[in-house]
């Protein structure tokens, strides 16, 4: 995703600071057996279109900069070993050999015991956006914020117990919990940013946690699938499932509290479509009957018979429920 340093339509999260433009794509990190998701985005910035190469460990290492390589090693060693989010600068060379300027930012992912599973986080290309006096304040700044997680965390639950916040209320808040004692030393701009995007083999949206979003989800979704050679039958399986799961979200997950936000996303696996429905709280059995008829209030059992298989993460952060549908894409 491209988009000019200083919008809003950007990931969560990102710390940004200069005029220009920044690409940043998203990643997933699971620990057992080391498999790696990329989103479009990070796949090109390396040099590769979507889907034409399976990211590894191996592959990875093998596109840093050579005096970045123990660097970039460390850091994995470290996520392996602590589970702790991180953050790291360093270059990458691309497939064309051009180097690249990268900030790359993750926190964990957990299982539903909370047991740490692995990381997912965002590539920030700088190449072409900050000069080497920022990145190098940018580099001494950005752990210590990140390792701020009390600040953040309790910036969330005014969020929650505050409806009126807004985006930059809650950004001024987060910059005040988190200034170092000795003051900032250069200009920091935080943004808080949706992430939002519609790629050949990836999608993402956020919807407020309300029950006329539901289709607003589901015609978003409706619009990526078409483009993605999806077999019609299957087609029409996902969009209901989806719809029922996020139904679930909006309603018992976010309490039907439209501050709140529920997020879908879908990667295309080989011939497989995966679909991951993520809210800030916690169901418990099927609530979707009460947005509907009774009679309807079956969307956990519509779920386990449509699709393949049904994967639901319960934290204390949130519920993240992934389905997957095999033998969904034409050819």
């Amino acid at each position: 995703m491209t988009t000019p340093a200083g919008t809003r339509e950007q990931p969560p999260g990102v710390v940004a600071s200069a005029p220009g433009y920044l690409t940043v794509g998203a990643f997933r990190f699971w620990f057992v057996g080391q498999r790696w998701e990329w989103s479009d985005e990070v796949a090109r910035m390396h040099g590769y279109e979507p889907g034409a190469v399976e990211p590894t460990t191996k592959l990875l290492m093998a596109h840093k900069h050579p005096e970045d390589r123990a660097h970039v090693q460390d850091v994995l060693d470290y996520a392996l070993q602590s589970g702790e989010s991180f953050s790291s600068r360093h270059r990458f060379i691309d497939t064309a050999g051009k180097e690249h300027n990268a900030i790359v930012v993750a926190d964990r992912m957990l299982d539903e015991r909370g047991v740490v599973v692995g990381t997912a986080g965002y590539y920030i290309d700088l190449t072409d956006t900050f000069d080497e006096t920022r990145q190098e304040v940018l580099d001494a700044a950005l752990p210590d914020l990140f390792e701020n997680r009390a600040a953040i965390e309790q910036a969330k639950g005014s969020t929650w117990s505050n409806p009126l916040w807004t985006a930059e209320s809650l950004c001024s808040e987060l910059l005040q919990r988190m200034t170092p004692s000795s003051g900032y030393r250069d200009d920091v701009v935080l943004l808080a940013l949706r992430p939002s995007h519609a790629a050949p083999r990836s999608f993402a949206t956020v919807v407020p946690a309300a029950a006329a979003q539901i289709p607003v989800a589901r015609g978003r979704l409706r619009g990526w699938l078409n483009t993605a050679a999806v077999v019609p039958r299957r087609e029409l399986d996902i969009l209901l499932v989806t719809g029922e799961a996020v139904t679930n979200a909006i309603e018992h997950g976010s309490n039907g509290e439209p501050h709140r936000t529920v997020s879908v996303e879908a990667f295309l696996r080989r011939d497989t479509v995966a679909i991951t429905v993520s809210d800030t709280g916690q169901w418990v059995g099927d609530s979707s009957a009460s947005l509907r008829h009774r009679r309807r209030g079956r969307g956990l059992t519509l779920m386990g018979g449509l699709a393949d298989r049904v994967d639901t993460v319960r934290t204390p952060g949130g519920t993240r429920v992934t389905l997957e549908f095999d033998g969904a894409l034409t050819g």
